[in-house]
């Protein structure tokens, strides 16, 4: 029931009815399924700083630098922090490539970048193109909470309650101007 209420639903059967028309299998079975001892629970006064927003965005193009490795708060931040210093003056984007739920924690694949023109190369960098697509985007304040948490939110709590499925494509974060504490999620997304 603690789930439920801190997802915003009323009753643990409308929960349970969310996460089934999503998973396909009741909460317990996911849980016996996944191994888990319990989900991700937000504090209710945090996920109500939450606001959620959809939006199309249209493609555009990075230039990026790879890392593999396990997605944890102290290598991105360490990374992002390198590429904020480094790219002063440009927007900057991180891709996470991975499900580190079936792809081996050193396996997992994180592009650092920042936004470029289509027609110009950027500082010697691969580039790549973030094709077109649906989003939910959710802004925060990097010091309030473990992105890994809110990540975790948005797939197993905000998706099912509001109609939602995660797109096959990845995610990514976007830090609109160097020296904010204010990071942005997108989550693509398909209405179920």
């Amino acid at each position: 029931m603690g789930i439920a209420l801190s997802c915003g639903f009323m009753s643990s059967q409308s929960f349970s009815a969310a996460f089934k028309k999503y998973h396909h299998i009741t909460p317990k079975q996911y849980q016996q399924k996944q191994g888990c001892q319990g989900m991700v629970v937000l504090d209710p006064e945090v996920i109500a700083k939450f606001e959620v927003t959809i939006q199309f965005i249209p493609q555009f193009t990075i230039a990026y630098e790879r890392s593999f490795g396990e997605y944890d708060n102290a290598t991105l931040d360490n990374k992002r922090n390198t590429m904020l210093l480094q790219y002063q003056e440009k927007k900057y984007i991180g891709v996470a490539w991975d499900n580190p739920a079936v792809t081996p924690k050193e396996n997992c694949r994180f592009d650092y970048g920042y936004i470029v023109e289509k027609d110009i190369k950027g500082e010697n960098l691969p580039t790549q193109d973030i094709p077109s697509k649906t989003y939910a985007i959710l802004s925060l304040l990097k010091k309030d909470i473990d992105t890994k948490n809110v990540w975790e939110y948005l797939y197993v709590n905000w998706l099912p309650r509001h109609g939602y499925k995660p797109d096959a494509l990845f995610c990514f974060e976007k830090i609109e101007q160097p020296n904010t504490d204010t990071i942005h999620l997108y989550l693509p997304i398909i209405k179920i």
